[in-house]
């Protein structure tokens, strides 16, 4: 079996085209069953936990991880499922979107308030070291059990 994680780009859960998402295409490819723990929205914390726990819980059945990292500057708190998107209060106030593009109808005070809280605090070092670590500590359990992985990156760019 394979495990793979990562946002809606691994697991969107609502079907919006007749095409199946990337880990359905290596499951076949290596003719295999998939396990699919992606979450449209993912953080890579909740990326790294959710990875982490399925191959603790199911080692002896992974044959190989496959992991597609998401925006380095999502914020997600594990336990709610809930991740803050800092980058959309930029898509919204850019005006590279359009007023039909579904970012106008969310509520972004959470991300707001964020990014009012901690402006001075958060550098695009810090954020890249957050992020190293996680995709690091999901690289050591995955030797731990001496299982295959690979790691892709899907996102936007980091910069100060």
């Amino acid at each position: 079996m394979i495990l793979c994680s990562g946002c809606s780009f691994t697991n969107y859960h609502v079907k919006l085209s007749m095409f199946e998402q990337w880990p359905y295409y290596l499951s076949k490819m290596f003719n295999t069953k998939e396990l699919n723990v992606g979450q449209s929205g993912a953080s890579n914390d909740y990326i790294a936990n959710i990875t982490i726990r399925n191959i603790i819980e199911k080692h002896k059945n992974i044959d190989a991880v496959f992991v597609a990292w998401s925006e380095w500057h999502r914020i997600g708190i594990f336990a709610s499922k809930q991740t803050y998107n800092p980058s959309v209060v930029y898509w919204k106030n850019s005006g590279l979107l359009s007023d039909e593009n579904i970012v106008w109808g969310l509520d972004t005070s959470t991300e707001e308030k964020l990014i009012e809280d901690n402006k001075n605090k958060i550098t695009a070092e810090s954020i890249i070291m957050h992020n190293l670590i996680m995709m690091h500590a999901v690289e050591k359990v995955c030797k731990e059990y001496n299982i295959s992985y690979v790691f892709a990156q899907g996102g936007s760019p980091i910069a100060d």
